[in-house]
């Protein structure tokens, strides 16, 4: 869970996300299993998916990202780059899930 507002009163500060960190690969069940737990969570604004991935040439990351994102959810992707002591590129990403159950 991440919060917003005063972080010295955490009792009184509001949701601001539920999120699930991804190590590896973005799939559909991922996403869905998120989407299914913001249907119970109306105290919540937004879900996020977020994490890194091997980079190839062949890679369809954000081709992923189109499809699983909604009309009001958004994505980032971030650059290629080589983590340290590893010869692989990996890229970051994150999906932001709108909840429609969400009630201010």
């Amino acid at each position: 869970m991440v919060y917003e507002g005063d972080f010295d009163r955490k009792e009184s500060a509001d949701f601001l996300c539920i999120g699930e960190c991804k190590i590896g690969y973005l799939c559909v069940p991922d996403v869905e299993k998120l989407r299914q737990w913001l249907m119970f969570l109306d105290a919540c604004p937004y879900g996020l998916v977020f994490g890194s991935e091997p980079h190839t040439d062949g890679s369809d990351l954000e081709g992923r990202l189109v499809r699983q994102s909604k009309e009001d959810d958004w994505y980032a992707l971030g650059s290629p780059v080589r983590l340290s002591g590893n010869k692989n590129l990996w890229r970051s990403f994150s999906l932001v899930i709108q909840n429609p159950q969400y009630k201010r």
